[in-house]
């Protein structure tokens, strides 16, 4: 195996684990919100997992969908031209 490809190893299996611990935080923090025992009308209506966090995630994940439509019509432009 060339050193290259280690790192690009090492480099996912940290990322990977990065996201495990991530995941597993929220949901420790999901599960501590969510009160099963309340009313059924009002456990439809809250929203704990729905925090500042949730919001700048959803930010990031919003600006990187729009770099890949921007991608998107970058590389098809020329045949986007044509087809007019």
């Amino acid at each position: 195996m060339k050193l290259g490809s280690k790192n690009l190893n090492n480099r996912k299996r940290k990322k990977y684990v990065q996201i495990i611990s991530e995941f597993d935080a929220d949901n420790t923090i999901i599960s501590k919100g969510l009160d099963l025992g309340s009313d059924y009308e009002k456990l439809q209506l809250s929203n704990p997992w729905f925090d500042e966090n949730y919001r700048v995630e959803q930010s990031k994940l919003f600006v990187s969908a729009l770099g890949v439509r921007k991608q998107f019509l970058y590389e098809k432009q020329k045949k986007t031209l044509k087809s007019l």
